[in-house]
């Protein structure tokens, strides 16, 4: 019997691009004769799966590219290496690179991050003696720098859209309006902070307003490819969800007023990879007493990062991977649905199960501009 186990030198699993990242791959054997290695890898991939209907049959369309892909050999048998019985540590490092985004864990796509202890052993097994393995695998995040201080200096500018929407009566040529403004103080932000939406409403018409529903919508994009074998390509869909990642309700009780809602641990925004893109807007839909007609719904693109905005420009500058490594790490939401659909594709599918992905929050935010309802 053979035990495998591994364990990495951080005490929140959460690293960093350009930074090291170590551990040890843990081993108790009673079986060291037949043991001819002890192998380590670490994968960063984002994965793309999700079928489309043509006509009666459904069509697997899969994407896959790879940010990290290092294999070490830890321990190969040899005349002067030899492995006995009982416990063994093996430590490993490799480096994060500059480029790997943060984990995505939404319904058709993921990015993810994990090592993959591999024992090689030679001996008896299915009746014979052949070569077999024994996997581990072992998920951890990755926290890119997103410094929104250094991004579109548009992001620090208060943010507003408004949206009309006439009256609809039978044998009537009255255009009576309905006319909604959303205003945003800015439109970059970071997890753990609460976006002030400042709602304006004028309403001439005979509709009643019954309801505001407001929040955050995550849109994502995948690009998927489906092989065909005669004659030989590859065709690629696109394929587009969206669903709202936070949102309350209320009954407005004047013409202007603004409402509260908090970013919850979220992917930021990932915009740089072919085959996966995540975008966020936040959104007011108003819900009236209309029979044949819905409300008016607005929505304004945000960018979510990683270091927040400086709460006055006169602020000193301070280490943006410093500000980075002292938010809260906080495990958000696995909504990856791939997972038995793998049996779709031709290849085994490799990697850890259920792993709840973290990303930077801050809790100790104050607002750069104060939103006021008399403006």
């Amino acid at each position: 019997m053979t035990t495998v186990e591994i364990f990495l030198d951080s005490k929140t699993n959460v690293f960093f691009p350009n930074s090291e990242i170590t551990g040890k791959i843990y081993l108790n054997t009673i079986e060291a004769e037949i043991i001819r290695k002890v192998n380590v890898t670490i994968i960063g991939r984002a994965y793309v799966f999700f079928l489309v209907s043509h006509y009666q049959e459904s069509r697997p369309y899969e994407s896959e590219h790879y940010y990290l892909n290092e294999n070490e050999c830890l321990w190969k048998l040899n005349e002067s290496n030899q492995l006995l019985n009982g416990e063994h540590w093996f430590p490993f490092k490799f480096i994060i690179p500059s480029n790997a985004p943060a984990n995505v864990s939404e319904e058709f796509g993921h990015v993810e991050y994990f090592i993959k202890a591999d024992i090689e052993f030679y001996g008896k097994k299915f009746g014979g003696n052949k070569k077999y393995n024994k996997f581990q695998y072992y998920g951890f995040s990755v926290c890119p720098l997103i410094d929104l201080n250094n991004l579109d200096p548009k992001l620090k500018l208060t943010a507003s859209t408004k949206i009309t929407q006439i009256e609809e009566k039978c044998f009537s040529c009255a255009k009576n309006p309905l006319n909604v403004k959303m205003t945003l103080p800015k439109s970059g932000f970071v997890c753990g902070e609460k976006i002030p939406i400042k709602i304006e409403i004028q309403n001439k018409t005979s509709m009643k307003i019954e309801s505001i529903e407001y929040g955050i919508e995550l849109k994502c994009l995948y690009v998927g490819g489906y092989e065909w074998f005669w004659p030989r390509f590859v065709e690629t869909v696109n394929k587009e969800t969206s669903f709202y990642v936070a949102k309350d309700c209320i009954k407005p009780e004047s013409d202007c007023f603004i409402c509260n809602i908090l970013i919850p641990p979220l992917s930021p925004t990932f915009t740089d990879c072919s085959i996966l893109k995540l975008e966020y807007s936040v959104f007011v839909k108003i819900h009236t007493n209309a029979f044949f007609q819905s409300g008016p719904i607005i929505s304004i693109p945000i960018t979510i990062g990683t270091v927040p905005m400086k709460k006055i420009e006169s602020e000193e500058t301070l280490n943006a991977l410093e500000i980075l490594k002292s938010a809260n790490f906080l495990e958000g939401s696995n909504r990856c649905e791939i997972g038995d659909n793998y049996i779709w594709t031709f290849k085994e599918r490799e990697g850890p199960k259920n792993v709840q992905p973290k990303f930077a929050c801050y809790s100790n935010l104050s607002l750069n501009e104060k939103l006021s309802v008399k403006e």
